[in-house]
């Protein structure tokens, strides 16, 4: 925790983009071998928990907080269609 404490916006934001992306392709590669109701079931649980995990640091505001869901939001669909958003 006092590591995150010490670190600026930017390095949080590339924290948690690190953490989104090994969260996120772990789940895609467990998702494979169910259904893609139970990838989608999962990537929603997960969201969930990013945007908890949002609410609860302290030192980061609305704004950066609605930023983040912006990319959040942007990233998940371009990784539903590869096509969009390039």
């Amino acid at each position: 925790m006092q590591a995150l404490k010490r670190m600026d916006h930017r390095q949080i934001e590339g924290k948690l983009q690190e953490a989104y992306d090994a969260g996120f392709r772990a789940g895609k590669e467990s998702a494979g071998a169910g259904t893609a109701e139970t990838g989608e079931n999962e990537r929603r649980k997960w969201k969930q928990a990013v945007e908890t995990a949002l609410e609860l640091t302290k030192g980061i505001g609305p704004g950066r907080k609605e930023l983040f869901r912006e990319r959040l939001n942007r990233e998940l669909e371009r990784q539903q269609d590869p096509e969009k958003l390039q």
